[in-house]
């Protein structure tokens, strides 16, 4: 890192001997992944790697992994689920030490700053094994907040803290044995998870109503988010509601700046080698109630997207009972979060004459994409001859 100024990239769910997807393994993916961070900047000081490091925690699937990973920084990683399928518990942890030669849960310092990592001890979806860290994570955070109360403390973790940023009600720890209350205490706390696989792109992507909690999304695939009733349940153009069909095309990580109290994010698209969403600035000593991005001013200030006045609709390949329609997509109208676009177009086609709705199509706006494609399309074949219709987005 230059002077002053400290770098690091942040990935998850790498899911090392998984299904291949998209045509590239999921080795192919992380050397990708690497590949991409030494492009954006060959002087970050490490690279984190947040949990479900292999698909079945095998052996063979972490020594895939530590022969993928990049030999010109340093690279930390910590556990999720998939980590304990094969061996959970204690025996799941010393394979690991084994493998990487230290502890899946630690508190380490780098250049002055704490970055405190926390692993899983089991397979468990909605884990409970976190609780035996609370007392131990807030000892660390509170010496190392004691030491300076102006820089941020960094904490991974591969399940995400309960209702906090985007994917935090589908893949959270245990609500009885979260970290929420200890975190809390800390707003120098910046966290990164993954787990859930949801979209980086997604603008509720970070949350600062006490501290600041961040969704890494996924290096193998992504996911949308189901307890959000836009993105929630099937589309018709993407066949699947939680995981889309072209899910394997979207591998995604952070970068991360610091320098004193400021931080600075930017996530990435990494088979495309091109960022994603707006770049997040925020100072941790401004306090919570001055943070930028939490719930309440982010509310306010945002707004829906809008079609812009030339914004237009084609009709092709018409049929007596339908055609392909295409539409161009909306964009966001809010200056403070310009990375808000559209999740999910509802479609109807209404009868002229009888003023029934005899067709409708919910559409996925594929924001998870990169490059996000300009324009929507899908066909209908349910409307009746010889009749005219209103066509609603």
């Amino acid at each position: 890192a230059s002077e002053n100024v400290l770098r690091f990239g942040v990935m998850s769910d790498t899911h090392i001997g998984g299904t291949v997807l998209a045509g590239m393994t999921n080795e192919e993916k992380l050397a990708k992944a690497y590949e991409t961070f030494e492009l954006l900047d060959p002087d970050l000081e490490a690279i984190f790697t947040v949990g479900d490091v292999t698909d079945d925690g095998k052996l063979s699937q972490f020594y895939s992994y530590k022969e993928v990973m990049s030999p010109n920084t340093q690279n930390f990683l910590t556990l999720g689920n998939h980590d304990f399928y094969e061996a959970s518990g204690k025996e799941g942890l010393d394979r690991f030490k084994d493998v990487f030669g230290y502890d899946a849960t630690m508190d380490r310092v780098i250049d002055g700053y704490h970055f405190i990592t926390i692993s899983t001890t089991d397979k468990v979806y909605n884990s409970t094994t976190y609780a035996q860290y609370n007392d131990w994570l807030d000892s660390r955070l509170k010496a190392a907040t004691a030491e300076d109360p102006d820089k941020p403390v960094f904490v991974f973790t591969h399940l995400t803290v309960e209702d906090t940023c985007v994917g935090s009600l589908q893949s959270q720890m245990d609500p009885e044995s979260d970290l929420k209350e200890v975190l809390s205490k800390y707003p120098q706390v910046v966290t990164f998870s993954g787990h859930s696989h949801v979209s980086i792109a997604d603008p509720r992507n970070i949350w600062q109503d006490d501290y600041t909690a961040l969704n890494l999304g996924s290096v193998y695939y992504v996911a949308l988010d189901y307890t959000n009733p836009l993105t929630a349940g099937k589309t018709d153009n993407t066949n699947i509601g939680y995981s889309p069909v072209n899910r394997g095309e979207s591998s995604t990580a952070m970068l991360v700046e610091v320098e004193g109290s400021q931080v600075t994010i930017r996530s990435y698209d990494m088979y495309y080698d091109k960022q994603v969403g707006s770049t997040w600035t925020f100072d941790v000593a401004d306090g919570k109630e001055n943070f930028p991005y939490n719930s309440t001013r982010r509310y306010n200030e945002s707004k829906a997207p809008q079609f812009t006045y030339d914004s237009k609709i084609s009709f092709l390949d018409i049929t007596p009972n339908g055609c392909t329609y295409v539409f161009d997509q909306a964009v966001n109208t809010s200056l403070s979060i310009p990375e808000d676009g559209p999740f999910v177009y509802e479609v109807s086609f209404v009868n002229n004459e009888t003023g029934e709705i005899e067709d409708t199509a919910r559409l996925q706006a594929e924001y998870y994409m990169f490059p996000t494609p300009k324009t929507i399309s899908f066909n209908t074949t349910e409307l009746s001859p010889d009749t005219e219709y209103t066509i609603n987005v």
